[in-house]
């Protein structure tokens, strides 16, 4: 009886050892998404969302601005866009815009493109963007409201 636990064990190990680990976290749900803040404080600074979301025939596209209102902003980076939809969850990378116009707020500001698949002109949606910051933590931030436009 006393060999059979380490078997046992050593049996039970190999098989979790065949299941690896995941590279990133799994895909958010909408639920996940709508809960995110509309603002997050770093440092006694609150970082905001503005998200301009626009379907052009068959492609989607989603302006994202990160702002305070003074600077230097915060030392985040978006990472994907994410948009809630009447249709389910849109998702692409952001991608950073090489020349930012971002008035008298301290800003980043950038884009995702993709597939309009399921999406509507006119819709409001809920735009969130996944950032990392400095140490590694992953955050979302959420525009308060948006509309598809053209």
């Amino acid at each position: 009886m006393k060999l059979a636990a380490p078997l046992v064990l050593a049996t039970a190990l190999a098989g979790l050892s065949g299941c690896g680990s995941l590279d990133s976290a799994p895909a958010p749900l909408a639920g996940d998404l709508l809960s995110a803040p509309t603002a997050l404080n770093f440092k006694g600074q609150l970082l905001r969302l503005d998200a301009t979301p626009r379907l052009s025939g068959e492609t989607f596209g989603v302006k994202v601005r990160l702002h305070t209102s003074r600077a230097p902003i915060p030392r985040v980076r978006p990472l994907n866009v994410y948009v809630v939809t009447g249709g389910g969850v849109w998702d692409a990378p952001y991608r950073k815009d090489a020349a930012p116009t971002c008035g008298r707020t301290a800003c980043v500001s950038g884009q995702a493109r993709g597939s309009g698949e399921g999406v509507l002109n006119g819709e409001s949606v809920q735009v969130v963007v996944q950032l990392k910051d400095e140490q590694g933590r992953l955050f979302w931030l959420r525009d308060a409201q948006a509309r598809v436009g053209r």
